[in-house]
Formats: structure tokens, C-alpha cells, sequence
């Protein structure tokens, strides 16, 4: 899967790989393809533009099945993601 954290001008300490206390699941999906499971740019690009905190999104591989996860610095930017996501 290609790094798209160098499509955006991310804050500082933010984007891929970048893994903090607060996290959230955005979906899951079978491992294979990769792209089975994937968070919009759109969506990590308005995170970007909202959140007061630091943010960042990676990709665990449990028993075969991918699972995508937000991670937030702050509790409070984790908990509105998660009540206005449809709004992201």
C-alpha cells in the first residue's frame, strides 16, 4: 500500500505510523488485498484540519483479517471523530 502521508502537509509528529493512547477503528477487512481496508485521504486530510491535537493512522494484521485504527493524542479530538465520523 503506498505511503500517502506525503500527499498532504501534515502537522508535526502527525500521519502514518504515528500511533497515540486515544484509538479509534475505522474498519477491518481480510488481509489480502491490501486495499481491502483503507481510510480516505479525504477523511485523514479534514482529521488533519480539525484536530487540536497530534493524530496518526496505522494498520494491524490479526488472524489473517486487516484492521485500520486513527489514533489520537487528545481524548476529547478521539471522541468527536467518533460521534461526527459520518461527517469526516
Amino acid at each position: 500500500m503506498a505511503d500517502t502521508s506525503k500527499d498532504f502537509d501534515w502537522r508535526k509528529d502527525c500521519g502514518y505510523n504515528k500511533i497515540f493512547q486515544y484509538r479509534v477503528e475505522w474498519g477491518r477487512g481480510p488481509d489480502e488485498p491490501w486495499e481491502s481496508v483503507g481510510i480516505p485521504s479525504g477523511v485523514l486530510s479534514r482529521i488533519n484540519k480539525r484536530c487540536k491535537g497530534r493524530f496518526g493512522w496505522h494498520f494491524n494484521v490479526v488472524d489473517k483479517t486487516k484492521i485500520a485504527y486513527i489514533t489520537f493524542e487528545r481524548r476529547r479530538d478521539a471522541g468527536l471523530f467518533g460521534l461526527l465520523r459520518s461527517k469526516y
